[in-house]
């Protein structure tokens, strides 16, 4: 499995335990809870989505920053492609100020959550540019731009083919 580990800082990568995602789901960044909102609609909470998406992930990670979780990822089986994984990942505010750091190791993450499918894909809100330059840094390409979600709002459809 690959690591992220800082010799400067308390950062490490563990499988994530179910009281991660209470945890985490009231500090995430304001572009992560816009972007579950906008795909899961009125009546869901952000602690919902993120419930979710852990519980049909076949892999489910926390990143791990002075004892505080800072981010939860994990990679999903497609209901509509076969052999075709969802990654899907948020995060706090805290990973902005380690991006240099987390970005060296997410392509070996990528690779690792990717053994078993010909290629991942996932939508990604048009406004959350944070989360686009990351994929596009880790290999994935943009596909399409497609109204997606409750309110059908812009999204773009990643793509990254497998080996």
């Amino acid at each position: 499995m690959p690591k992220i580990t800082a010799n400067d800082l308390d950062l490490y990568v563990r499988p994530l335990e179910e009281k991660d995602v209470e945890t985490i789901v009231p500090n995430l960044r304001d572009s992560d809870v816009l972007e579950l909102a906008a795909i899961m609609g009125p009546g869901k909470t952000t602690l919902d989505a993120v419930q979710y998406s852990t519980d049909v992930s076949k892999e489910k990670y926390s990143l791990v920053l002075e004892g505080k979780v800072i981010a939860v990822w994990g990679v999903s089986d497609s209901q509509i492609v076969d052999n075709f994984g969802i990654p899907w990942l948020v995060a706090t505010p805290a990973i902005e100020d380690l991006y240099v750091k987390v970005a060296r190791f997410s392509r070996d993450w990528v690779k690792h959550i990717s053994r078993d499918y010909e290629a991942l894909y996932n939508f990604v809100h048009a406004p959350h540019w944070q989360s686009q330059k990351w994929l596009q840094m880790c290999g994935f390409n943009v596909v399409t731009s497609h109204k997606y979600g409750f309110n059908g709002e812009d999204f773009y459809l990643f793509l990254k083919e497998c080996s």
